[in-house]
């Protein structure tokens, strides 16, 4: 290289991908080389996309060179990085500290001291080195890499309030600096990058194809806005460019399009061969059964004309204009057949469809189908998954749209989904959509199509990326989401283990993996040890054993700390090789997934997201609708009806005026009055409370009228959705239901709507003040401590939570200090809970600052009792209810999670 002449290292590659050699890589080839001739190391600076680690790993491989890969972190320490420099010195290998900038500041002047003895002693020519008091005889073939992202944090504390772009450079200790020859690796040539790997995927229109790619991500790039779960938290400066179109994204989307092409090309040859089987006659068969039948000879007949696989295509008439040519860069003219360019263009658009299309919603999404549609206008294939239909809300629950074409389910679907059966009488099938569709049926979900739509796009992804993060707020369906996957693939005759890790249970590097302060050793987190478990492969094949899938379900965000523990495990070479914490290596076995639902990707890096696949789920994708028509599908027939008429008079309305009320005053000024919540609600929270609130009313009651249910309906309504309004603003809400509905309810006249309450004996509307209980103490003793006055809003709350807790369902008292919460739970708790014969245990978990995960289930752990496997129960056969004092008291971590 240049002037410079290395042995070849016969280092052992295989068959392994190898990246496009642009004038870009050439330049950097030269620059470390003249670095590693120099007795130097090379530190490769640019964007977390530009292909550092690539470049060096290439460099190893071409000149045969054993290379490791260290993925550095703040887990790595003194005693490790010595271990690895003891490595280079003696047995010569070069190895690369990728995102040397993680490492802590006082690891890092170890670091330079360690590089600059053992690059003085190269340049010496000695046989010999100490390292921390251990003499290594020294191998003078080892080489010392390193890489760095060129963003740089926006410093605001100039006295000139001037913005400071320094170098990302200089946060590394000087003398370290000194060790290195800094590398600049600046944006590659997409286009070229592009055409080779096309060209090494097997397609012939490769250079007409890549500027349509490049187009489309320019295009991508400027007029999609940032989608929101991909939008960082913190202030850099680097490189415009969107992070899901990076080159490693683009990379896998051409290798996805390149199977798909190949399962093309074997189909239309498969339907040939079979074609010439059963339609196709030789001329000799043909006249010898034609003149066996007419008494002709054989030689009087007419010429048979064969017929081939072009007069069987509907493109016949297409046939007979000229193929298309596409001229190279040397201006030779390639001719390609049309078939093979349709085939090809239709391949594309599909990996760009399933790769592309989960992370998009609304405008977006129709605004990247009309680029595709632009630069592709001879494909015709479908892009939306069936679901952009059903984005418009209906006007109605009887809107809503079920059962799309995509996931169609068959009445011998149906009857396999809700007949019992036993594993041996399932028969396992073959469409991915029906058994979405029997999967969704089982687990109980509605069979909304966006929703299922989703599922469909997930498993898409699944298909070509072993990690996929499922964004979204809570409540949009993301775990039912995951769940119907599991279950669809059982559906298919495939045994699936799932290890599901909710990562807020346990401490951040508990997760991941931490060096024990004391011991200075190595500890594994629960995540190490899953993937280790589900990457042991076993010798089953005697067994004749099913498909096995492996998942592991991640539930949780992710902090800055695990960010950069993951961006090590994720950033894998072409061996599939997961590199951990401690720079253990786990070969992950292609039947493991690894599957993280968090709400924000903010803390995810570019280079992470560049290596993953995304499904970005919205409230659209599930919406309360579903929620309303899945509590209405478990009601009985004579109450359908009535329901459904009452959801579909109050609860949109209702929800449409709240939103413009509580909406933040940037958003502009809507008409309606402001209002202020204790705490954000959802839409799907309320209406949720409303369900489990209206059941919980009408449950003990038979032979209701429209119009009891009606007063039921409103008691349960006004709580559901104004409940967690502030005091203040409870009156303008009051009047607003009033005047809205003063023609369907008929409350009262006097005073508000929080007033009333609807009498289980009569159904009418009763005055709370009726309901207070009179207080009764002995007399000429006095109020004792534990005495608990019944008022007006004591009794409205310990109402609701008699209601909700009998339900089964989980109650959270937000409100000031001193306003009773505290007492009225307990009040609560001394009700269910008294008595000798008494069916609730009690448990009281005061929180302060001091109370973790780990402190809480070591409280639960006092009241439940082993069952089986992972069963644990109430002790006593009884139930639990378990009263969490303070819960904004206890531990935050330091995201702001408790």
């Amino acid at each position: 290289i240049m002037d410079n002449d290395f042995a070849y290292g016969y280092e052992y590659i295989g068959s392994a991908n190898r990246i496009v050699m642009t004038p870009m890589t050439e330049r950097v080839f030269v620059s470390l080389t003249q670095a590693v001739k120099s007795n130097m190391g090379g530190l490769c600076v640019g964007p977390n996309w530009s292909g550092r680690r690539e470049i060096i790993h290439e460099l190893s491989m071409s000149l045969g060179r054993p290379l490791y890969m260290f993925n550095c972190s703040k887990t790595l320490d003194s005693f490790m990085l010595a271990d690895i420099f003891k490595g280079l010195s003696c047995t010569g290998a070069w190895i690369c500290l990728n995102n040397i900038a993680n490492i802590k500041p006082d690891v890092l002047s170890i670091c330079a001291q360690l590089l600059q003895t053992i690059l003085e002693s190269f340049k010496a020519g000695k046989t010999n080195v100490t390292i921390q008091s251990d003499e290594i005889i020294l191998n003078p073939l080892g080489a010392c890499f390193g890489t760095i992202s060129d963003e740089i944090n926006i410093v605001h504390n100039n006295p000139e309030k001037h913005l400071l772009f320094n170098s990302s450079v200089t946060s590394l200790p000087p003398n370290l600096v000194k060790s290195f020859r800094i590398v600049s690796v600046s944006k590659p040539d997409f286009r070229i990058s592009l055409e080779v790997m096309l060209l090494s995927q097997g397609f012939l229109s490769a250079s007409e194809l890549s500027y349509k790619l490049l187009t489309l991500q320019e295009l991508a790039s400027n007029l999609l806005s940032t989608v929101p779960p991909i939008a960082v938290r913190h202030h850099t400066f680097s490189p415009k460019l969107s992070q899901g179109w990076s080159l490693q994204t683009m990379e896998s989307i051409i290798q996805e399009a390149g199977s798909i092409l190949d399962e093309s090309l074997n189909a239309v040859i498969n339907e040939e061969i079979i074609i010439e089987e059963t339609v196709v006659l030789p001329d000799d068969v043909a006249s010898t059964k034609l003149s066996s039948e007419v008494g002709t000879e054989p030689e009087q007949l007419p010429p048979t004309e064969h017929k081939t696989s072009s007069s069987v295509e509907p493109d016949t008439l297409g046939s007979q204009q000229q193929p298309p040519t596409e001229t190279t860069e040397n201006g030779q003219e390639t001719i390609i057949p049309t078939d093979e360019k349709r085939y090809e263009n239709d391949a594309v658009v599909l990996a760009i469809r399933d790769s592309t299309m989960p992370k998009l919603h609304g405008r977006d999404s129709e605004v990247f189908i009309r680029m595709l549609q632009d630069l592709f206008p001879d494909v015709d294939v479908p892009l939306d998954f069936g679901g952009n239909e059903a984005d418009k809300a209906p006007s109605n629950l009887g809107e809503i749209q079920m059962n799309t074409p995509v996931v169609n389910m068959s009445s011998t679907m149906c009857t396999q989904a809700f007949t019992p059966s036993t594993t041996h009488d399932k028969q396992p099938l073959e469409d991915m959509n029906e058994a979405i569709a029997v999967s969704t049926a089982e687990l109980g979900l509605m069979p909304g199509a966006v929703f299922q739509a989703r599922v469909a796009q997930f498993a898409l992804l699944t298909n070509t990326h072993q990690c996929v993060l499922v964004v979204g707020p809570a409540g949009c369906g993301k775990s039912e989401c995951i769940n119907t996957y599991v279950g669809a693939q059982r559906e298919m005759g495939k045994t699936v283990n799932v290890q599901r890790v909710f990562t807020r249970a346990v401490e951040s590097q508990e997760l991941l993996g931490y060096i024990d302060p004391s011991t200075k050793e190595w500890r594994d987190g629960l995540f190490q040890t899953l993937i280790r478990k589900h990457c042991l492969h076993a010798n089953t094949e005697f067994l004749n054993s099913k498909p096995l899938v492996k998942v592991v379900h991640m539930d949780g965000e992710v902090d800055e700390h695990q960010m950069e523990v993951l961006g090590c495990v994720f950033n894998r070479n072409n061996n599939d090789v997961l590199v951990m914490g401690n720079n253990e290596r786990i070969r992950l076995s292609d039947s493991v997934r690894v599957l993280w639902e968090m709400e924000s990707l903010a803390n995810v890096s570019p280079a992470v997201l560049s290596k993953v696949g995304i499904l970005s789920m919205d409230m659209s994708d599930v919406g309360w609708r579903l929620i309303v028509a899945r509590w209405l599908d478990s009601r009985p027939e004579h109450e359908q009806d009535v329901l459904k008429e009452l959801m579909d008079v109050y609860v949109e309305g209702t929800l449409l005026y709240l939103g413009a009320c509580t909406q933040p005053a940037i958003m502009g000024r809507t008409g309606q009055p402001r209002m202020k919540r204790y705490i954000n609600t959802s839409d799907m929270n309320m209406v949720s409370t409303l369900c489990t609130l209206m059941e919980a009313l009408i449950s003990q009651q038979n032979d209701l009228d429209d119009l009891q249910y009606e007063r039921y309906f409103n008691f349960a309504a006004i709580w559901a959705f104004g409940g967690t309004l502030e005091e203040q603003y409870r009156s303008t809400f009051s009047h607003w239901w009033r005047n809205q509905w003063q023609t369907r309810v008929d409350y009262p006249e006097q005073g508000e709507v929080w007033d009333y309450f609807v009498d289980s004996e009569t159904n009418d509307f009763i005055h709370w003040q009726d309901a207070v209980p009179a207080y009764s103490m002995p007399p000429h003793e006095g109020i004792p401590n534990d005495a608990f006055v019944h008022t007006v809003s004591v009794e409205q709350i310990s109402y609701l939570l008699g209601l909700l807790s009998d339900a089964g369902k989980p109650v959270m008292l937000v409100g000031e200090n001193g306003c009773g919460k505290t007492g009225i739970v307990n009040d609560r708790i001394r009700t269910v809970c008294s008595g000798e014969v008494a069916e609730v245990l009690a448990l009281n978990v005061h929180a302060n600052r001091f109370t973790t995960a780990h402190l809480l289930w070591q409280r639960l752990e006092e009241r439940l009792e082993w069952k089986h496997g992972r069963t644990y129960v109430p002790k006593g056969n009884k139930k639990l209810m378990c009263f969490v004092d303070d819960l904004n008291l206890a531990k935050v971590c330091m995201q702001g999670f408790t």
